[in-house]
Order: C-alpha cells, then sequence, then structure tokens
C-alpha cells in the first residue's frame, strides 16, 4: 500500500518489474546528493544502479487533496458508504 501523507493512495503501472526491500543504511538524503529534493524522498544505491524514492505526500498540494475529497463525497442527500 502506499500513502500520500494521510490518504491512502493507488499507483497505476504498466508493469513491475521487480519489488525491493532496501536496508536504510544503503539509502542516501537527498540533499546530500541531488540540488534539488522535489518529490524525493531518498535514493538507494544498488548493484544495478541508483532507484528514485519519491514521498507521495509531496505530489498532492493541498488544493489537490480538497478536490480529490470533494470528487469522492457522497452526493447531497445520501448517507456516507460505511
Amino acid at each position: 500500500m502506499a500513502h500520500a501523507g494521510a490518504r491512502d493512495v493507488v499507483l497505476r503501472v504498466d508493469r513491475v518489474l521487480d519489488v525491493l526491500d532496501v536496508p536504510p543504511g544503503d539509502i542516501e538524503q537527498v540533499c546530500r546528493i541531488a540540488s534539488t529534493e522535489a518529490f524525493l524522498d531518498g535514493i538507494a544505491k544498488l548493484p544495478d544502479g541508483l532507484v528514485l524514492i519519491h514521498d507521495l505526500g509531496r505530489f498532492l498540494s493541498a488544493a489537490d487533496a480538497l478536490a480529490l475529497d470533494s470528487a469522492m463525497a457522497p452526493p447531497s442527500g445520501e448517507p456516507d458508504a460505511p
């Protein structure tokens, strides 16, 4: 499961090549390597190359989150789903 702040999110992908558990010691802080942190939370150094670790909480702005909440709210007059 993925999280964007307090919100659970689904990631739609075309395919998955591999799923890895990366030990925390193998993850570098972005500010030590890259000049911009943008949406990155870390960079993992693996034998095959680098893996960029994204912070999904930074992808949704407050306005985006409010728009998403509004779009997912039940129509007025209908009770909330359990």
